[in-house]
């Protein structure tokens, strides 16, 4: 089990995730939306085609933090 915390630029929820829950799925289950957004999994950029990938193949430990971030212009 990985402990995972999912957030935005306004809110953050924390998740158990099993072995096999994807990027994806974390936001989904979290209630956050990542589309149009700069994702990061402990601060490393996660590119769009990632998000299916699973979690725990990212080797970041057993607690990991996404974030979906608004990086707008002019902001």
């Amino acid at each position: 089990m990985i402990k995972v915390t999912v957030g935005n630029n306004v809110t953050r929820k924390t998740i158990i995730a099993g072995s096999d829950m994807t990027i994806a799925e974390a936001f989904a289950e979290a209630g956050i939306d990542w589309n149009g957004y700069t994702v990061t999994a402990n601060g490393m950029t996660v590119q769009a085609g990632a998000m299916g990938g699973k979690i725990s193949d990212l080797g970041l430990g057993d607690t990991v933090s996404l974030s979906a971030i608004a990086k707008r212009d002019n902001a």
